[in-house]
């Protein structure tokens, strides 16, 4: 059977041969974690921004304390011009993993992209 590598090397050699391994995985554990957040940058990459973030919301449901998926999620927000959410996603991100620098630096750029300096100095602060 197909089995999701944890460095996502299905992902990476997309195309269709990825989603049908993702889709299989998937009828089999309809809440595999990892085949929905692949399947998720798959599908948003390849043009299909809804599903995408469906997939990658659905993952985070079921594997909470990911801060990469939820660094994810925040990108894809962003670039489906739903910043607000995509604040949320960074900020989830920092409380999941307060350590990791990328959801500090992901959310201090979006609160500046939003006018919000004075909080985005702060998220500025906290990775260096």
């Amino acid at each position: 059977g197909w089995r999701i590598e944890a460095d996502g090397q299905l992902y990476r050699r997309g195309g269709q041969a990825a989603e049908l391994g993702y889709r299989r995985v998937l009828k089999q554990r309809p809440n595999d974690p990892k085949a929905l957040h692949f399947l998720g940058l798959l599908v948003f990459h390849e043009g299909d921004a809804p599903s995408g973030i469906a997939h990658l919301v659905r993952s985070l449901e079921c594997e909470p304390n990911n801060a990469r998926g939820w660094n994810a999620l925040g990108g894809m927000l962003i670039a489906a011009d739903r910043r607000p959410e995509a604040a949320r996603a960074y900020q989830r991100a920092t409380e999941v993993a307060p350590s990791d620098a990328e959801g500090w630096y992901n959310l201090a750029i979006c609160e500046r992209d939003a006018g919000e300096l004075e909080s985005a100095g702060l998220g500025q602060r906290k990775i260096v």
